[in-house]
């Protein structure tokens, strides 16, 4: 008859045999933390007695679970596989079994014995930091500006003589035309700004008949520069033709239209004028005569520009 301590004896026999060809399986003992080689493995887990069988090394068991059992899996390692992300390195040993080390990528590390006043400069050689002098990059002063240092430290600084002070304020309309002794601004309002005016005036066909007005233009009184332009026209065909013209300041020569060279009827002539004249204001007349057969003026021009004074 089976008692119930024979029972529990032969459960811690079975126990003791399974665990057994666990850590015996391969001929190798199981430590509970391997530092390198450290193998999986994978059984089935009975319900109740919680015995695990079919033990395989691996990750699947030597046959598949039936009849309740569930896959357990159990190693003698704390990882499995590790894995990094940029900026970190692992070490020599790799990430997939045993003791791992994780490093700082190079490339994100900064030398720390680089010696005094030196920088880290990146070397594209060795894909890394290094240490290395620094350029000490330094500023000259231009024009306008001071460079100054004092125990080491360097400012700019506008040089005086470019130097625009901001007191006294200008008042509104007015703006700083310079400097006093002491420095301060000048201020004064600008000057009233003079404005150019100008007239002109152009006709057409005028017949001459003796000295004939082809234009006038009133104008205010002051100081101006005039300008005429006329075109004038022989008419004739048998005879010289000649004609002048004049305004105020100015007056032609007499113009020939067709001496010698017998020119058809029609054919024209540029007269151009220029004159600077004080003017009392009224009009001012451009006149044309008509000195022998035919002439007319075929077109005229009359412009005139007031100015401030004349040198």
């Amino acid at each position: 008859m089976t008692t119930r301590r024979d029972r529990v004896r032969r459960r811690a026999a079975v126990l003791a045999v399974a665990a057994m060809a666990v850590v015996a399986l391969g001929g190798t003992a199981l430590a509970g933390h391997q530092t390198s080689g450290v193998k999986s493995y994978t059984g089935c887990l009975t319900p109740g007695d919680g015995v695990i069988i079919k033990v395989k090394e691996g990750n699947a068991p030597k046959s598949a679970c039936t009849g309740g059992q569930t896959e357990a899996h159990f190693s003698g390692g704390d990882i499995t596989k590790i894995a990094v992300g940029s900026g970190l390195a692992l070490g020599s040993n790799g990430g997939d079994n045993g003791e791992v080390t994780i490093n700082l990528d190079a490339k994100y590390s900064l030398p720390q014995s680089c010696a005094s006043d030196q920088v880290a400069k990146w070397n594209s050689t060795s894909n890394a930091w290094v240490c290395a002098a620094d350029n000490d990059t330094t500023y000259t002063a231009g024009i306008g500006i001071d460079l100054n240092e004092v125990g080491g430290e360097r400012s700019f600084e506008i040089d005086e003589e470019y130097l625009t002070k901001n007191t006294p304020d200008c008042s509104a309309g007015q703006f700083a035309t310079g400097f006093g002794a002491t420095g301060t601004i000048q201020c004064a309002a600008p000057p009233t700004a003079q404005g150019v005016q100008g007239f002109s005036t152009t006709v057409g066909f005028v017949i001459l008949a003796g000295e004939t007005t082809v234009i006038s233009k009133t104008l205010p009184a002051g100081t101006y520069l005039l300008f005429a332009s006329v075109e004038l026209q022989n008419e004739d065909s048998d005879s010289t033709s000649n004609g002048e013209c004049s305004m105020p300041g100015y007056r032609t020569q007499l113009i020939r239209l067709n001496e010698s060279s017998g020119f058809e009827p029609g054919f024209t002539e540029s007269i151009s004028m220029t004159s600077a004249i004080t003017h009392p204001g009224g009009p001012v007349v451009l006149t044309c005569e008509e000195r022998s057969a035919d002439v007319n003026v075929f077109q005229a021009t009359l412009s005139a520009i007031k100015l401030s004074s004349l040198g």
